[in-house]
């Protein structure tokens, strides 16, 4: 039984004639049991050149199905109701494609009174196998009779099972390098897909894969130990939707973010469908931190007296729009202009009254503030900001006209996965 297409599999015979004499012969078809019992049916009878059939001749049932241990046949096809039937085990359980070259390839197994039933079957050529089982495959030729012609094929067992499991996931190495590497195309049939990767503890990245409205998809994050960490789901059995998005081109994407501080050195991405009859894209790793910078200008002058701090002046970026919700601060620099240029001048800012921040460089009217997350720590370029300048020389001198260009990161999970506009 083919249960695509609700009939029963076509029966054939084959008889070859050895005698030096032409003879005579009887074509009986009978039913046992079953609706053929009162239904029509079309029976054809081909006679073939002598000597043109190929050697595995007569295996036009699986009663009489040929034992192939390897996963390649070469044989033949000589008439349009030839039936060439092959017994096979497979090795490991998985997605196999099987094709015949100028013939049509279907691969069946048994049950309980010789009733061959067609194997699970995904897209044109995808079967199901499960290793330990004796499989049967069909070779024949779906042409009509005008429009058949003899020829030759090569039957193709081909196993194309990829990363099933975490033990043979795809090594994309650094997450980083993930969009220089390719991993094969998970075949249709396939359910379940493991992708390994290393990060670093201080990397924040998130994995994410297109779909579609029909798509039934869960991508996870994993730990080495294959710990569920973090995940994203459409339409899936059982488990809520979440890490839906869509983008302001309109495509949906589900994601996951990826956090070296929790995962450890290695993780792994896990794809999953519910079902198994379409294909899923490759998951990408991609970087959760973008960057942005805008410069700024300060109100006001900045007065000092001579051999200290001069008085501060104020910009408010606390509602700032150019800025991104929740950035964080990465490098500042300054720059203003002196009344007079006096030696041993040095920048100082004070975010949001939490204290005075020197420049680590810079020259009278320049200031280098640099890295400053890994030095300060986290500090929000949203804020109010207070500028000063110090000097050693002990006349009266003013600094006008402040800048600041600020350089900031920020998450992009805080502005769903995209560039901040």
């Amino acid at each position: 039984m083919n249960q695509q297409t609700g009939k029963t599999v076509d029966e054939g015979i084959s008889y070859i004639h050895t005698d030096a004499e032409a003879g005579a012969y009887a074509v009986f078809v009978v039913s046992s049991s079953g609706s053929s019992t009162t239904e029509s049916f079309t029976l054809t009878v081909s006679i073939d050149e002598a000597g043109s059939y190929d050697g595995d001749e007569p295996n036009d049932s699986p009663f009489e199905a040929t034992v192939v241990s390897g996963n390649t046949v070469n044989a033949s096809l000589h008439v349009v109701n030839d039936q060439d039937w092959y017994a096979v085990q497979v090795g490991e359980t998985g997605i196999y494609s099987a094709e015949a070259g100028s013939g049509t390839a279907e691969i069946y197994y048994a049950v309980t009174g010789n009733k061959m039933v067609l194997a699970p079957k995904f897209g044109l050529f995808n079967y199901h196998l499960e290793a330990g089982i004796t499989y049967y495959v069909k070779v024949f030729s779906d042409k009509t009779l005008d429009q058949f012609a003899s020829a030759d094929y090569t039957l193709k067992l081909e196993y194309l099972t990829r990363y099933e499991t975490m033990e043979t996931a795809f090594d994309y190495g650094s997450w980083e390098d993930s969009r220089m590497m390719f991993p094969d195309t998970v075949p249709i049939g396939q359910q379940t897909a493991y992708y390994k990767f290393t990060i670093d503890p201080e990397d924040h990245a998130y994995a994410n894969l297109t779909i579609y409205e029909s798509d039934k998809v869960f991508i996870g994050v994993l730990n080495s130990a294959g710990k569920l960490l973090q995940y994203a789901s459409v339409n899936m059995p059982d488990i809520p939707d979440n890490g839906i998005i869509t983008r302001r081109s309109g495509r949906k994407y589900l994601v996951a973010d990826m956090d070296g501080s929790t995962i450890g050195t290695v993780g792994y991405i896990m794809v999953l469908k519910a079902d198994r009859t379409d294909l899923y894209s490759d998951p990408s790793l991609d970087n959760r931190i973008a960057t942005g910078y805008n410069t700024f200008s300060f109100s006001g002058t900045a007065q000092n007296s001579g051999g200290g701090l001069s008085s501060a002046i104020t910009l408010n970026l606390s509602n700032n729009s150019s800025i991104p919700p929740y950035a964080y601060v990465a490098d500042i620099y300054t720059e203003g202009i002196i009344s007079s240029r006096v030696l041993d001048v040095n920048h100082w800012l004070n975010p949001g009254g939490a204290g005075w921040i020197k420049a680590t460089s810079g020259l009278i009217e320049d200031g280098q503030f640099r890295d400053i997350d890994t030095t300060y720590g986290i500090i929000a370029a949203r804020q109010s900001w207070q500028f000063a300048y110090y000097q050693t020389a002990l006349q009266r001198t003013t600094m006008s006209r402040v800048k600041m260009k600020m350089e900031w990161k920020y998450d992009i999970n805080m502005t769903n996965y995209e560039s901040y506009q």
